[in-house]
């Protein structure tokens, strides 16, 4: 099973969970978030990250963290509505809430998340940075290192988000339960 087909279906399955089953469905999506977050902090942060400036296969290890594992990892754990709800309820409701009814931002996202465009950027994103000249400049400059990390996550988290598929509501509208 294709590796899309495959995460797709894992979420259909966990939106049908038992509602007995919603502290295991809960716990798994915890586990999925953070194991996102490790392999992001193994990627950036880790003993791992002073040898990618002296081994060219680390290096390549780094970027593939960030790209093909840390992403469906972190969708997986569906963030948003525990990071939603975390927010305090005035920003909630005054803010967050009109932000997301914007019909140019929505339109925006299902533009940026159709799968033809989310692949589009994330080829794109891998082969602009691997030009010469760019890589040249990426290698002589911390600051270009950084935003070039910035743009192969968040081109990968676009492209999982059309293999991830919208997070199924479950009873009573909960997510998953």
């Amino acid at each position: 099973m294709p590796a899309p087909a495959g995460c797709r279906h894992l979420l259909a399955r966990l939106a049908r969970a038992p509602s007995s089953q919603c502290v295991a469905l809960a716990a798994s999506r915890l586990i999925a978030f953070l194991a996102g977050l490790t392999v992001l902090f193994l990627a950036l942060a880790s003993p791992l990250e002073p040898f990618t400036s002296l081994l060219l296969q680390v290096h390549m290890v780094q970027h593939l963290l960030l790209m093909m594992l840390a992403p469906p990892l972190l969708w997986l754990g569906a963030p948003q509505f525990p990071l939603l709800l975390g927010l305090p309820r005035p920003i909630r409701i005054y803010w967050v809430t009109p932000l997301f009814r914007l019909r140019v931002l929505r339109r925006t996202l299902q533009r940026l998340t159709h799968p033809v465009t989310a692949w589009l950027l994330f080829t794109g994103a891998t082969w602009f940075w691997h030009l010469p000249p760019v890589y040249e400049l990426v290698l002589r400059s911390e600051g270009w290192h950084y935003l070039q990390h910035l743009s192969f996550l968040s081109s990968a988290l676009l492209f999982c988000i059309p293999s991830s598929g919208p997070i199924p509501a479950g009873r009573a509208g909960r997510p998953g339960c």
